[in-house]
C-alpha cells in the first residue's frame, strides 16, 4: 500500500486530513460522504484538504465543521482558527464510493449503483491507513440512507464494530440539513465529540 502526505495531481486521495494533522497524536472524528466532487480516479494514499483555499466553499467541510463548532457552542470560524493555529485538525474525511463524481453529473444514481459492491474493498482500504485510523474516536457518515449505499454502509460499520468506534448515520452535510444534523446527534455523541475537541484544543471548551 503506498501512503503520501501529498495529493497527486492526476488523482484524489482516499483519506483526507488538515495540515500536520497525521504527526499529531490528539484523536480523530472520521467524516464519510458519498464521493467526492471530482473526474479524478481514487488512488489509496493519505491526502490533505486545506478549507483556506478556493476550495474553502465546500459545503461537505463547512457543514461538518459546523456540527463540531455547534456541538461545544463555539462559531464555526473559531473552531477553524484554532486548527489554523495548531496546524492539524480533528476533522478527516473520507468517501464511501469508490468513484468521484462532478456536481454537475446528471446521472448519479446510475454511477453509483454500478461500483456499489465496489465500496466494500474501498472502505478496508480507507481502514488500513493504520496512522490516521488507530486515531479515530467517532465516524460520522453523511446522508447515506438510499439502497444504493447499503454495501457501503455495511463495510463502515464492520470495521467500526471491529474496532469498537462509534459510529454515526446522519443526513447529508449540507447547511439547509444543519439542524437536522443537530436533531441526530444523542448525548453520547456529544460528550464524545466535546472530548475529542477537548484533547485536541482544550481552550475552545472553556
Amino acid at each position: 500500500m503506498n501512503s503520501s502526505s501529498r495529493i497527486e495531481l492526476d488523482a484524489h486521495p482516499i483519506l483526507l486530513t488538515f495540515a500536520g494533522t497525521v504527526a499529531a497524536s490528539f484523536p480523530l472524528i472520521l467524516m464519510i460522504g458519498r464521493e467526492p466532487n471530482t473526474a479524478l480516479p481514487i488512488e489509496n494514499i493519505l491526502g490533505a484538504y486545506n478549507f483556506r483555499s478556493n476550495k474553502s466553499r465546500c459545503g461537505f467541510w463547512n457543514t461538518s465543521y459546523g456540527m463540531v463548532a455547534r456541538v461545544i457552542g463555539i462559531p464555526t470560524w473559531r473552531l477553524k482558527q484554532s486548527c489554523i493555529a495548531r496546524n492539524g485538525s480533528p476533522i478527516v474525511y473520507a468517501d464511501a464510493l469508490p468513484i468521484g463524481i462532478p456536481n454537475r453529473t446528471a446521472n448519479k444514481q446510475d454511477l453509483r449503483a454500478a461500483v456499489a459492491e465496489g465500496a466494500i474493498p474501498h472502505i478496508a482500504n480507507v481502514f488500513s491507513h493504520q496512522t490516521v485510523i488507530a486515531r479515530v474516536a467517532l465516524v460520522a457518515t453523511s446522508g447515506l440512507y438510499d439502497a444504493i449505499f447499503d454495501p457501503a454502509k455495511g463495510a463502515i460499520e464492520k470495521e467500526c464494530r471491529e474496532r469498537h468506534i462509534p459510529i454515526l448515520h446522519l443526513p447529508f452535510f449540507h447547511g439547509v440539513n444543519a439542524k437536522k444534523i443537530q436533531n441526530a446527534l444523542d448525548e453520547a455523541s456529544r460528550a464524545r465529540i466535546r472530548e475529542i475537541v477537548r484533547q485536541f484544543a482544550p481552550d475552545l471548551l472553556d
